[in-house]
């Protein structure tokens, strides 16, 4: 199929998937903040750039990016749907429902996209993901012998190391997966910090959102899609760790910090 790609360089279709699913659920904020406020008109306008942000994912052909879209989709339906009265929960479904049988019609009707997605699946049979096994293997290989502080941080280390370890004829830049990568740069102890960081704000975030019904509910859950979607496709590639992709993340984790924190300041007092 013919992948798009943005501006950013290096020119590639999974970097501008990771950040495409980076940003898009901040879309979202002129979906919901004008259906609170009754400004239908500018709904319609939040959701013409959803779809568009969506349909551009899709065209990346980035499968990271389309496991991490499936994920955010199925996220913010289920978080939404707690913030919405009767009524406006029955147009959510219906918006819900008519894009789901718009992606699946793209599907069918798309051969290229339908083998794409269909590649994810495949395992083995794909050279990419055969690929992808193969330096996961060796990433274990190399875990496995600096388990406690990790082979060092940065790319030169991580080629320097890897050649000792990789399989003839599969030469990588990195772990293709964040939690790997992690673990073999840095040991298990940054890795078990990295997952408690991510768990205990997005728990915040989960709890502040089901305690309460309120404008900030909207902002965290925006900024729990974003991260949710860079951390499934971080299962797959690790463009997680470049600058663009950081800084939105280090921007959601921020909403998420400052919505959370005084509320959790005030129990204190209490």
């Amino acid at each position: 199929m013919t992948r798009v790609y943005g501006s950013l360089k290096p020119y590639n279709p999974n970097l501008f998937g990771g950040y495409m699913l980076a940003i898009f659920p901040a879309s979202l904020t002129a979906v919901f903040l004008p259906i609170r406020n009754k400004h239908y008109k500018t709904t319609l306008l939040g959701l013409s750039v959803f779809l568009l942000s969506v349909i551009t994912i899709f065209l990346t052909g980035c499968r990271g990016a389309y496991l991490g879209l499936f994920f955010q989709l199925i996220l913010i339906a289920l978080l939404t749907m707690r913030l919405l009265k009767p009524f406006y929960k029955k147009i959510f479904t219906c918006v819900i429902s008519a894009v789901s049988v718009i992606a699946i019609s793209l599907v069918l009707s798309l051969n290229s996209l339908r083998a794409r997605i269909l590649s994810i699946f495949a395992m083995r049979n794909d050279s990419s993901n055969a690929f992808r096994f193969n330096v996961y293997q060796s990433c274990v290989d190399m875990f496995k012998d600096n388990w406690l502080l990790g082979i060092g941080v940065g790319n030169q280390n991580f080629r320097e190391t890897y050649g000792l370890y990789m399989k003839t004829g599969f030469d990588a830049l990195s772990a293709y997966n964040i939690y790997l990568e992690t673990a073999v740069e840095s040991g298990i102890f940054a890795l078990l910090a990295f997952l408690g960081f991510l768990i205990s704000n997005i728990f915040c975030a989960i709890r502040y959102i089901f305690s309460k019904n309120s404008v900030n509910s909207i902002y965290l859950i925006i900024a729990i899609t974003s991260v949710a979607g860079m951390l499934v496709h971080g299962l797959v590639d690790t463009v997680f760790f470049r600058p663009q992709i950081q800084f939105i993340f280090w921007i959601m984790i921020g909403i998420i910090r400052v919505l959370t924190f005084p509320d959790r300041k005030r129990r204190v007092h209490d």
